[in-house]
């Protein structure tokens, strides 16, 4: 694992330990983790959500992009001309990652 996407992976299991984050989102958040992983440049931030979810953020310009991760979705924001485009994909952790939310990521992030 690169060592970038290593230090989200701690991230990761921090936010769970110290409750910032509930198992079913650490565990989709761990499968992100672990998809990106040598596929996409990494986040620059990964943080606490809004309530017990997990965030990602990535300071892409023009458009900065975030995903929010919650135990049964993703939701993908992108950030620009002072909207924000928004999309919510569900998901069950043991299933693979959203086909929509590869096919967003794939362009952006590689």
């Amino acid at each position: 694992m690169d060592n970038s996407w290593q230090r989200i992976k701690s991230t990761v299991l921090q936010l769970l330990s110290d409750g910032a984050a509930d198992a079913g989102a650490a565990a989709n958040a761990m499968q992100l983790v672990e998809f990106g992983d040598g596929r996409y440049r990494p986040p620059a931030e990964v943080g606490p959500g809004y309530g017990p979810t997990i965030r990602f953020s990535w300071n892409i310009e023009p458009d900065p992009i975030e995903i929010e991760v919650f135990p049964d979705s993703f939701e993908f924001y992108r950030f620009f001309d002072g909207r924000t485009e928004l999309r919510e994909m569900k998901h069950d952790p043991s299933g693979a990652l959203p086909r929509e939310l590869v096919e967003i990521l794939d362009p952006i992030l590689r």
